[in-house]
């Protein structure tokens, strides 16, 4: 949700200089992150997800899309749809939180 604010936080800062900031959902992959669990569990799991190359497709059209523009400070979803990261992801307050957390963070560096 981090990620989300954030992406929110730069799209409405830095809009009007032409910088268009999205995130999104790569989607349920076949990757890694299934190799530790148990081998049954893995092998209906994987009946659910798809090739970790599909992952790379909602992030190749929002970075080449003609429309870009249009979808800035969007959440986009698989495959290269725009989707809604929840309510919370809607949260200004939060948001501005957050973005004053992590200037904290990085001050002096």
């Amino acid at each position: 949700m981090g990620n989300v604010l954030f992406s929110n936080g730069l799209a409405k800062r830095y809009a009007e200089q032409g910088i268009i900031s999205s995130s999104l959902n790569p989607g349920n992959l076949q990757t890694d992150l299934q190799r530790h669990l148990p081998w049954l569990f893995g092998k209906i799991l994987g009946l659910f997800l798809y090739p970790a190359s599909y992952g790379a497709l909602t992030q190749l059209w929002s970075g080449t899309m003609p429309e870009g523009e249009n979808h800035n400070g969007k959440f986009l979803i698989p495959w290269a749809r725009v989707g809604d990261a929840g309510r919370v992801s809607h949260d200004e307050q939060l948001a501005e939180r957050l973005w004053t957390w992590l200037e904290e963070q990085v001050k002096g560096h």
